[in-house]
């Protein structure tokens, strides 16, 4: 597990429809549902838990250091993804979901260093 994780178990609707996601927590106040795919998180769902709201921008920054590809999918609230867009170079994607639908979200990539 890793530091900035404090909770991190599967989720149980995730294995009922085998989708991988995994509950967590974070000691930043932001909890939700991830996929980890090697060098790549998937955020599905995050929630602030802190009555004076999480520490997003902390969040991500704690994430791009542990990930080269970081996406957000189903974005419901205009005002997150206008603030991951400022946290630097997310972009739009698109991806097929777990039932065949298409699910559009943000992802930041990280800028390749030649050797």
């Amino acid at each position: 597990m890793k530091k900035l994780f404090t909770k991190w178990e599967p989720d149980p609707a995730g294995l009922m429809l085998g989708t991988g996601f995994m509950r967590f927590e974070t000691k930043v106040g932001i909890d939700g549902l991830v996929l980890e795919c090697g060098d790549r998180i998937d955020l599905l769902a995050v929630i602030a838990t802190n009555d004076n709201g999480g520490n997003l921008k902390r969040f991500f920054t704690e994430l791009k250091a542990r990930y080269n590809v970081i996406r957000v999918l189903c974005i419901m609230n205009p005002a997150v993804e206008a603030a991951l867009k400022r946290y630097g170079s997310f972009r739009t994607c698109r991806d097929i979901g777990y039932d065949g639908s298409t699910v559009t979200g943000i992802e930041w990539k990280k800028e390749m260093i030649p050797a």
